[in-house]
């Protein structure tokens, strides 16, 4: 059968059409694994596809675990035991996002209990004359650090500057208005003229017979 790498109407995902059955066949996480056997793909194709993949997570409400975390590329129930060795990568770009105002985090509302008049900032505006220096210190203590079974009740001081205040429920991720622009306007019509006119035509045992089209570059 072929598949196509895109379809218009679910940009959410790679590979969409593929059924689950066979996917499975392929790879636990078969999307990625086809995507790096198109001829040609380059680096700046994978990052691009972590961009899309991080930006279109947002389209369901959800905690990061459904998210930015979600199993759609990566296991990230604890982001440090991964083995993929493209997982920095995809790190790094959550970050360009974060420092280029796409993305941001904040505290969940259901967590937050400060007074109206001190409540929570969002992590861009936490520090913000040093943001890169900001994102580093998430990065490093919570991104590096991610781990589904981490609950923590107490609030300790400062939210953001007390990185034991931190689990897996109490700190989302979101899209801004910047971001929601950039993936609609630029990013999401740029990657499906780049794979419209790509498929891979696979076997009923999950093997490539062979990619008909060419990414358009």
């Amino acid at each position: 059968m072929k598949y196509k790498v895109l379809n218009k109407e679910y940009m959410d995902f790679i590979f969409y059409d593929i059924p689950y059955e066979l996917g499975k066949k392929i790879s636990n996480y078969y999307e990625m694994h086809l995507f790096l056997q198109i001829p040609n793909v380059k680096k700046t194709d994978i990052l691009e596809l972590f961009e899309m993949t991080i930006l279109t997570s947002f389209n369901i409400e959800a905690e990061m675990d459904e998210t930015i975390f979600a199993s759609y590329l990566f296991d990230f129930s604890n982001l440090y035991k991964l083995a993929h060795h493209y997982t920095d990568d995809y790190v790094a770009i959550i970050g360009q996002l974060f420092l280029d105002d796409c993305i941001d985090f904040w505290r969940c509302a259901y967590h937050e209990t400060d007074n109206a008049n001190t409540k929570t900032p969002n992590l861009s505006q936490y520090k913000k004359e040093n943001k890169y220096e900001t994102w580093k210190y998430f990065r490093d203590n919570y991104i590096y650090s991610y781990n589904d079974n981490l609950v923590n009740h107490a609030t300790k001081g400062d939210f953001w500057g007390n990185l034991d205040n931190w689990d897996m429920y109490n700190i989302n991720c979101f899209r801004t208005q910047k971001g929601t622009r950039y993936l609609n306007e630029i990013l999401a019509p740029k990657f499906y003229n780049k794979y419209k006119d790509l498929e891979v035509e696979i076997d009923d045992k999950g093997n490539i017979i062979r990619w008909i089209g060419e990414i358009n570059r």
